[in-house]
This record gives C-alpha cells, sequence and structure tokens, in this order.
C-alpha cells in the first residue's frame, strides 16, 4: 500500500520493513504509523524512512515501540497505555 511518500506492508518480520521514498514531515510520519497501528492489530509493524531530514527506524507492536531509532539513536522499548503517550514518546524522539 502507497501512503504519502513511503510504502507500507504488513511485517512479521523486521526485513520486511517499509521501503523509503522521500522526506515527510513528523506530523505525516505519526499519521502514516498510527493508521498503520491501527490496521496492525495482533502484528508488527515497520517503519524505514527519512522525517524532516532525519533517517527512522521502527518496529512495533500496538503502542509498543520495541525499536524507535532516530538517526542510529535508541529511543524505544517503552509500552505505552495511551496512543497521546505514545505518539509523544516518538515526537519527543524526533525532536
Amino acid at each position: 500500500m502507497h501512503t504519502g511518500s513511503c510504502l507500507i506492508k504488513k511485517s512479521n518480520t523486521f526485513k520486511d520493513r517499509i521501503e523509503r521514498n522521500n522526506d515527510m514531515t513528523t506530523k505525516d510520519f505519526i499519521k502514516t504509523i498510527n493508521d498503520k497501528r491501527k490496521d496492525s492489530k495482533h502484528s508488527w509493524y515497520t517503519f524505514i524512512g527519512i522525517v524532516e531530514g532525519k533517517y527512522i527506524e521502527l518496529k512495533a507492536y500496538g503502542l509498543w515501540n520495541q525499536i524507535l531509532r532516530v538517526d542510529g539513536i535508541n529511543h524505544g522499548g517503552i509500552e505505552h497505555k495511551k496512543v497521546s503517550d505514545w505518539k509523544t514518546e516518538i515526537e519527543k524522539a524526533l525532536q
């Protein structure tokens, strides 16, 4: 499925990643992965791409970002109870 500036596909392994095409904004990135989160009930979803000039790698399950790397720096590992906390973690990592 093509969404905005990246290709998304359902993933059971980290090797099945989203292919990056172009840069996207933080707002577009959060919307894209939130939509993917909703579509991936009971399965992993991933993202690799450029967001506002930063190289992002994400492997997540629900509201748990197992891997969230921004330009090689790890920001993941926390499982959130609320969507707003999950989005805030991602926004902070991208600052």
